[in-house]
């Protein structure tokens, strides 16, 4: 064995348990490879990222499953705890069709939303009596929804879903000037 060992330790014996670790020691130190090819870093297990509210639903008393269309991993459902309680500040964030900057931590099945900002909510098409401009947004918003699949990256589609929203709330602002 190549290892280095001090005068006065015992040899070192692989044991048939421990034989992967010994593996793991015996190239660290002996042909000074890297322990990041060995053993490699684990993937982050929260991430931020730009995403248009599509859908939601209810789940339990307090939490909410959100369909989320991000442009670089596609539509996504996360899990939104808490955000019913009166209480939440994610709550405001997180409305249909709003463009938010979100911070998500890896889950088992969906992801877990822990933080929300808002980017633009589209306040023209909110407000008003006349709501042909949020008929229009909730149905591009249910077709993205039905005619894409999650987790394939789409984004021109996102692009273009962004700008007709820009374009919906700037003509209801100008219905309403009128």
């Amino acid at each position: 064995y190549a290892a280095v060992r001090i005068r006065s330790s015992p040899p070192i014996i692989p044991r048939r348990r421990d034989k992967n670790v010994y593996h793991v020691f015996f190239a660290f130190t002996a042909f000074k490879t890297n322990f990041q090819d060995i053993y490699p870093m684990r993937e982050q297990r929260s991430y931020s990222i730009e995403a248009i509210v599509l859908k939601h639903s209810d789940l339990g008393e307090a939490d909410r499953v959100v369909t989320l269309f991000t442009p670089y991993k596609g539509k996504i459902r996360a899990l939104a705890k808490g955000i019913r309680r009166p209480i939440s500040k994610k709550g405001g964030h997180m409305e249909l069709l709003y463009h938010s900057q979100l911070q998500l931590a890896t889950g088992r099945n969906l992801d877990i939303v822990t933080q929300a900002q808002e980017i633009d909510s589209f306040p023209h098409m909110r407000l008003g009596s006349e709501l042909w401009h949020m008929t229009c947004g909730f149905y591009l918003a249910e077709l993205v929804d039905r005619f894409l699949e999650e987790q394939t990256e789409h984004q021109d589609i996102y692009t273009l879903l962004l700008e007709t929203l820009r374009a919906l709330d700037q003509d209801a602002h100008d219905y309403q000037q009128r």
